[in-house]
């Protein structure tokens, strides 16, 4: 995908047909955005991976200490994906170091971080869609204790998700992407259930 867009074809996989098969748009932009100043798009998603997992480490150190690396160090799927170019390890961060902006937003009586927890939300919303999903969480685990830090919390979410659906629509004319139809709607239930 991120191939046909630098070649001014769209976000396409073929050639004219527009089908949403992928599950991470803000990952496809980003590897297109490094492919843009020369990087080779496998080399791109890679190094976009390796990136989030340094993030990532490097967080968890700093928040929890060298304890908590070990957490991050027996999830064995965070390097492979990694250094497999998927989006595992940038969902992983925007979605820890948000969390744990939200839980700091619910100790402090003043903080502003709210609406950034927010924005990381949305962009791993925009990685996984089940990001969106944890913002909306985030935002009603403030709500009691923090109204206007919630709103600040769902503001981005929301934002992100009708966003990209709007563009979904009128770009590729459908609700859903393609890979929901896949993994979801086209096989029954009970068949994939079946044979995992």
């Amino acid at each position: 995908y991120s191939q046909p867009l630098l070649a001014g074809d769209g976000l396409t996989w073929t050639d004219g047909e527009r089908v949403e098969g992928y599950t991470s748009p803000l990952w496809v932009l980003l590897s297109a955005g490094l492919g843009a100043v020369g990087v080779p798009l496998e080399t791109a998603s890679r190094l976009l991976g390796l990136i989030a997992l340094g993030g990532l480490v490097a967080f968890v150190f700093r928040v929890a200490g060298p304890l908590a690396l070990l957490i991050v160090a027996a999830h064995p799927g965070l390097v492979i994906w990694s250094l497999g170019g998927l989006e595992t390890a940038g969902f992983t961060l925007c979605l820890t170091i948000a969390s744990w902006l939200v839980c700091r937003e619910l100790d402090q009586h003043e903080s502003n971080s709210a609406w950034f927890a927010g924005c990381l939300f949305a962009a791993s919303g925009l990685l996984r869609p089940e990001g969106f999903v944890a913002g909306v969480l985030g935002s009603i685990l403030l709500w009691r204790a923090h109204p206007a830090r919630a709103l600040s919390v769902l503001t981005p979410v929301v934002v992100a998700a009708f966003g990209w659906l709007a563009f979904r629509i009128t770009y590729y004319r459908d609700l859903l992407p393609n890979v929901a139809y896949a993994k979801g709607v086209g096989i029954p239930m009970a068949r994939r259930l079946a044979s995992a």
